[in-house]
């Protein structure tokens, strides 16, 4: 029987909001207590990250600073958020292109969280000692 079955349909709202809890950057191993703790619970981990980072930088929190550093000089874990920060892009891209989203602001938040990714990546990946834990 073909019939009219909508549990095989999922509404772009639905779709979307799945899309934005399926980020490889929402991973627990990116979730680290000591960086997302006062943080808002749904904020992506790479946000919250990244927003850290420059708290830390600011603030010269030398003891932090060189812990996060550590991180970032872990050449297993950096890889593996630099990747995933590139296939997020990778599918923010797609998912625009295929999905037609009429909600301007889901639209905006995409193609914002996009371009904050994209800074990020940049962010990440040029921290050194010197460029952050130097800094009062």
């Amino acid at each position: 029987m073909i019939g009219n079955r909508q549990h095989d349909y999922i509404g772009i709202d639905t779709r979307y909001q799945l899309f934005l809890s399926a980020f490889n950057t929402a991973k627990p191993k990116y979730k680290i207590p000591p960086i997302t703790k006062g943080y808002r619970q749904g904020m992506n981990p790479i946000d919250v990250l990244y927003q850290k980072t420059q708290a830390v930088m600011l603030v010269g929190d030398n003891g932090f600073c060189e812990w996060m550093l550590d991180l970032f000089h872990n050449k297993e874990w950096m890889t593996s958020l630099l990747n995933d920060i590139d296939v997020d892009c990778t599918n923010i891209h797609r998912f625009i292109n295929v999905y037609p989203i009429k909600n301007k602001c889901e639209l905006d938040n995409l193609i914002r969280t996009y371009d904050n990714f994209i800074h990020y990546k940049k962010t990440f990946a040029s921290l050194t000692p010197s460029s952050a834990c130097d800094r009062k």
